[in-house]
């Protein structure tokens, strides 16, 4: 995108947005599994390869959200 374009500033200020808009996503849901599993670990409520696994699942969810940005159409 840095063709050294004006015309492309737009484009480039709506991915930006964009990208803001996924990392906020992304900090949003890892404390949440964060809030939720450390406790419940804690406990001792859930078994240790269980907690592997879902922070595993985790971590999936987040880079499958931040992988959307290059499917996104952006608009002229």
């Amino acid at each position: 995108m840095s063709n050294n374009q004006l015309g492309t500033l737009p484009k480039a200020i709506r991915l930006g947005i964009y990208t803001e808009r996924t990392i906020k996503s992304n900090l949003f849901w890892a404390f949440i599994y964060n809030i939720v599993a450390i406790p419940v670990a804690a406990a001792g409520l859930l078994r240790p390869t269980y907690g592997a696994g879902i922070m595993a699942l985790s971590d999936v969810v987040l880079i499958l959200n931040s992988l959307f940005l290059g499917v996104r159409r952006l608009k002229k």
